[in-house]
């Protein structure tokens, strides 16, 4: 049989590389692009990013929703256990360090507000040991912190 004779997804598939060969190539190329990332990242400016992701909100919102319909997000999960122990262990305590310290401003940014609708807080009178009363004042602690999250005031 000569090339012709043969469809063009048998001709595909011959000259396709395996898994392993990809791969390879994959961690041999990709690995050494941290300096293209880095510049990719320091040359968009951050109002680009916001209007971009703001204009893909619709186009977001119904992607969840089409995943949701076919329970993608189950399906995904389904079988990958091993995958994220392998790849936790992997890299996942290396970084952890990093992550936290790099996450020290946005961390005290996002829990100000919390922090602060806590100490406006006028609590009902506390109870005694175990009455309904104290159960009162933590769901009054949950009203108020939730309406918060969700952007209503107190």
């Amino acid at each position: 049989m000569d090339e012709h004779s043969l469809s063009w997804r048998d001709r595909l598939r011959a000259g396709l590389p395996n898994a392993a060969a990809t791969a390879d190539k994959f961690v041999r190329v990709t690995s050494g692009r941290q300096a293209d990332y880095t510049a990719g990242i320091t040359s968009t400016a951050p109002q680009k990013f916001e209007s971009a992701a703001t204009q893909a909100a619709g186009t977001y919102a119904a992607g969840v929703q089409q995943a949701v319909a076919e329970d993608r997000f189950a399906k995904g999960v389904s079988g990958s256990g091993a995958k994220w122990r392998r790849k936790a262990e992997a890299v996942g305590g290396a970084r952890f360090g990093q992550g936290v310290t790099a996450a020290r401003d946005d961390y005290a940014k996002g829990v100000e507000p919390y922090l602060q609708e806590l100490a406006g807080i006028q609590l009902d009178p506390r109870g005694p040991r175990g009455s309904p009363q104290n159960l009162n004042r933590v769901a009054q602690v949950a009203q108020r912190l939730n309406s918060r999250r969700r952007g209503v005031s107190g």
